[in-house]
């Protein structure tokens, strides 16, 4: 159904406020990502628990659309970026005047309270972290990202809540922006929907896993640097010399052909099979021997999580800030030094000969899932 705005569509059914808040997710777009796949998960418990949700993006697309589920109304701002949607947000704040507005990154969420402020509504608005902002801020694609950090100074403060994933990425932003840490609230991802069964259950059908195969090694996020993703390739490396093996390196980004071309060197064609996006990479960890994450920083680590619920290991750098927290420093997984090859190495050959216990993983897990993160959320609400 068309929006009343123009250049706005929607569809799906219409968010109303009924006897519970009416809420609204502001996003890019559906392109896989972290922040996306959480909102999601997200808005699949709160619909759940009795909210109505709609979801309101800057453009179309993106593999994660077809995951929304058919009682989410959707809004297509139809606008190239964050901040050509300024006054499109506006409207739709006018029009619809949702309870609360929650955002999921950080221009987004610099918009989202501009474009409250100028709309004149009672919107509460909660703006989330989901990264690192210092390391972000030094890493961003441009200058953009540069000044996220001063943008953020200036009117995070307009925000009725402010949510880290993680009291490590809270404790940054709080240094990085200025804004006192007691205003931070730490809530961590809703990683674990009520379908984990039915993702773990689905058949795997890549030749890595058949029957009586080597075990496999899987990596899962995006081939940037920050993920070091090299720094996998060069550990399976001195693997594969000493142990029979194989890597999955699921997903992809602008460094995949780097990373192919570094295992063509290594001469291991034959042992990396690069699956590109995959929709369910939790049935994957169902079968892996262990899920290997080198990243450098994370503001979470969501496949972490995934990971545990699927019983599966996991061997990750003691990067910032994420990883630490979810294994409670190495008691639910192995950590090892950030760019240290050899030491992820040394775990990946020791997580073969000794895997921690799958019903322990899975356990850990629990305390991650949507319905959990979902009454914390509905907590907040009621706080504003």
């Amino acid at each position: 159904m068309a929006f009343n705005g123009a250049g706005l569509t929607s569809d799906g059914p219409e968010l109303k406020a009924g006897n519970r808040r009416s809420l609204a997710f502001f996003l890019p777009d559906f392109t896989v990502g972290g922040a996306e796949r959480m909102t999601l998960n997200l808005v699949r418990a709160l619909q759940d628990a009795g909210f109505r949700s709609t979801l309101v993006v800057t453009r179309a697309g993106g593999a994660l659309r077809d995951a929304v589920a058919d009682d989410v109304e959707i809004v297509v701002l139809n606008r190239p970026g964050t901040l050509a949607a300024f006054w499109s947000l506006v409207r739709f704040l006018r029009a619809r005047r949702p309870d609360v507005l929650i955002s999921a990154h950080g221009h987004n969420n610099i918009v989202a309270l501009w474009a409250r402020a100028v709309a004149r509504v009672p919107t509460k608005v909660i703006v989330q972290q989901h990264n690192v902002m210092s390391a972000q801020a030094r890493a961003g694609d441009g200058w953009r990202f540069t000044i996220l950090p001063w943008l953020y100074r200036l009117f995070v403060g307009w925000a009725d809540a402010v949510v880290s994933v993680s009291a490590g990425a809270a404790d940054d932003m709080a240094k990085t922006t200025g804004l006192a840490r007691d205003r931070i609230r730490v809530i961590p991802n809703p990683v674990i929907g009520s379908n984990i069964d039915a993702l773990i259950a689905e058949p795997v059908t890549h030749p890595f896993f058949a029957p009586g195969g080597l075990p496999v090694f899987l990596t899962a996020g995006r081939f940037v640097e920050v993920k070091g993703l090299d720094i996998a390739v060069e550990a399976f490396a001195r693997v594969h010399a000493l142990r029979p093996s194989r890597l999955l390196m699921v997903g992809d980004g602008p460094l995949r052909p780097v990373i192919e071309a570094r295992v063509r060197e290594l001469g291991l064609g034959d042992a990396v099979a690069f699956p590109g996006f995959v929709a369910n990479p939790v049935s994957l960890m169902s079968h892996a021997a262990a899920l290997v994450l080198p990243s450098r920083h994370e503001g979470f680590g969501a496949v972490i999580v995934e990971a545990l619920a699927a019983g599966c290991p996991v061997i990750s750098t003691d990067c910032p800030f994420g990883p630490a927290e979810i294994l409670d420093n190495g008691r639910f997984g192995m950590l090892t030094p950030v760019d240290d090859a050899a030491a992820m190495a040394d775990a990946m050959l020791l997580t073969l000969d000794a895997p921690r216990e799958p019903a322990r993983l899975r356990a850990r897990a629990d305390e991650y899932t949507a319905a959990y993160v979902a009454s914390r959320y509905s907590d907040l609400f009621d706080t504003l």
